[in-house]
């Protein structure tokens, strides 16, 4: 079996590379410092080439019923109010773009992310776990891990 990709942090970019590595058949270890993983922020929007991506991964389909799907996005001056350009979103954007856009908290994201880690056996996940150091060796790279 091969080496695993180590990665540093299960947060959403931590969670995501792990699901890509996983998906070629790379295993990966996620190690997350907290003890208790908690999500941080508010909002975020996640454009057709995210949503993509995530739907490659397998996570969309636990995400698409927590998030919510604008059926425009509008533009308009900050002083007055008028409107400056609006663009169609909702089912037409998902058919032109092959994907959904999407408005979702940073909350749901993650858990959908983890829920989709926990189903995937390629993927370890340790929390009150740090990487504290990289060796460079002739064979390879070495990783410290404390906790």
């Amino acid at each position: 079996m091969a080496a695993p990709v180590v990665i540093a942090g299960a947060g959403i970019s931590g969670l995501t590379a792990a699901l890509a590595f996983a998906s070629q058949g790379i295993p990966v270890e996620i190690h997350e410092r907290s003890a208790a993983l908690a999500e941080i922020g508010a909002g975020l929007q996640i454009c057709p080439n995210a949503s993509r991506i995530l739907d490659r991964l397998g996570v969309l389909e636990g995400l698409r019923p927590l998030a919510a799907e604008p059926r425009a996005l509008l533009v308009a001056r900050l002083d007055t109010a008028a409107p400056l350009a609006a663009m169609p979103l909702g089912a037409l954007a998902e058919q032109r773009f092959g994907a959904p856009y999407l408005v979702a908290r940073r909350a749901d994201l993650q858990r959908a992310l983890l829920d989709r880690v926990a189903a995937t056996p390629a993927i370890r996940l340790a929390t009150a776990s740090r990487l504290a150091g990289l060796e460079t060796r002739e064979d390879g790279i070495l990783a410290r891990i404390e906790g």
